[in-house]
């Protein structure tokens, strides 16, 4: 008993060793950390991307093209991964919808608001297209957060406003201008 005690005592005290020293970092070694986590997660995302079956996503991609014009890309590349990339445009996602008509809705009701929206078509991990429709452009995600009150309040959102990252080829994403 004294044994499993004494275990479990060193391995709370080894992770607030470790905390406390990660606090106590200097920024220059917390950034080559972050940087260095960062290339190791997107590594292993790279490799570990499913990829729908053939035919699905076919048929996806050829309905998804003749309603937006725009090629749709993978839902998980709008996803933030931990920690940022150091560079990448971010918005507020208002909605994600099987059909063009649920995000035009939202499109309408952003642009009366006078807030900038724009649509990108996305397949989801069965290859199902869909549309998602993003609003602002920020520089960062602590931007986007910071503006997801103040959004939340003009279109009168009960939700929270979940940040995602917009893709860097422009002609998959449809701006709409306010």
């Amino acid at each position: 008993m004294f044994t499993k005690f004494g275990l479990v005592v060193l391995v709370v005290v080894f992770g607030a060793l470790l905390f406390v020293l990660g606090l106590l970092a200097p920024e220059p070694v917390r950034r080559s950390v972050t940087q260095w986590t960062y290339n190791i997660t997107a590594a292993r995302e790279a490799t570990t991307v499913k990829s729908p079956p053939k035919a699905l996503a076919a048929a996806a991609n050829a309905s998804a093209t003749k309603k937006s014009g725009a090629a749709p890309i993978p839902y998980a590349q709008l996803l933030i991964p931990t920690p940022p990339p150091p560079h990448g445009t971010y918005s507020l996602q208002l909605g994600l919808y099987p059909t063009t008509a649920g995000a035009d809705d939202w499109v309408k009701r952003a642009r009366a608001a006078d807030v900038p929206a724009s649509t990108i078509s996305v397949l989801d991990e069965n290859g199902q297209s869909w549309i998602a429709v993003a609003a602002g452009e920020y520089n960062s995600p602590e931007e986007a957060r910071a503006a997801r009150i103040s959004l939340t309040r003009t279109l009168t959102l009960v939700q929270p406003l979940m940040v995602i990252r917009l893709p860097s080829q422009p002609s998959s994403a449809t701006p709409v201008a306010p």
